[in-house]
């Protein structure tokens, strides 16, 4: 919290230290109060923390916005499809949740081909999420999409963590490659082979009638077929001009 206003909510499920990073409201000048504050869920836990940093961003910083780009919003998700499940067995070591179809994650999914998974499932194996607590996942050729509003004329770089699913109970899910699209062109076409979180960058169209609107969309290929999938987090617009 800052100054008493939640800005995260985060589940450390690894015993690896991991660096998080958000983003605070705008503070003015002079002394302002940061808490670490413990959620009780009723059995003896413990958090680490190190490497406290807050740094500054700039004034000359314009960004789009990307509703959720951290996948971190940390209601309970709830399912926009019937037939599409929510698979909660819990949230101890040994045990995962993940929705498809996720109705309340400001982004649109596919039924069975996209969604959200919490830090330990079989979609991240155990592994470090990218970025919190909560990474999307598009599975074959599955899809999510949200609006990106850009508030002022220039060029932009869209920036975001990704990584190829990585194997569980012995089923190999990559290499998987997706497109990612702009209001219906495409930005770019990656496959992902490692299974660890890379940044990647690219530049949009120039933006010339702000205050805009534009559908950005991550879609799989899945050129090699079989169940393959690709995670991604931090999603990010950055005007960079």
């Amino acid at each position: 919290l800052i100054d008493g206003q939640l800005i995260s909510k985060t589940r450390t499920t690894h015993p690896q230290f991991i660096r998080y990073a958000y983003k605070l409201p705008d503070l003015t000048v002079g002394t302002h109060t940061l808490a670490f504050q413990g959620i009780d869920e009723n059995s003896d836990r413990t958090s680490l923390l190190d490497d406290i940093r807050i740094e500054r961003i700039g004034d000359s910083r314009v960004e789009a916005t990307v509703p959720n780009g951290t996948f971190e919003r940390m209601d309970p998700l709830t399912e926009s499809d019937p037939a599409s499940p929510v698979v909660a067995t819990g949230n101890d070591p040994g045990t995962y949740s993940f929705t498809y179809a996720v109705a309340n994650g400001d982004w649109t999914f596919v039924p069975f081909g996209s969604g959200i998974s919490d830090g330990f499932s079989p979609w991240l194996s155990q592994q470090i999420t990218g970025e919190g607590a909560r990474s999307a996942y598009i599975r074959m050729q599955g899809a999510l999409s949200t609006t990106v509003v850009f508030p002022t004329n220039g060029t932009y770089t869209l920036s975001f963590l990704t990584a190829a699913r990585p194997p569980w109970k012995g089923w190999m899910y990559s290499p998987h490659d997706f497109r990612v699209k702009m209001s219906g062109l495409i930005v770019l076409t990656r496959n992902n082979v490692n299974t660890s979180f890379e940044r990647v960058e690219v530049t949009l169209p120039t933006i010339t009638n702000a205050p805009a609107a534009a559908e950005l969309v991550f879609e799989g290929i899945n050129s090699m077929g079989d169940d393959r999938a690709s995670l991604f987090d931090d999603v990010q617009v950055v005007r960079s001009d």
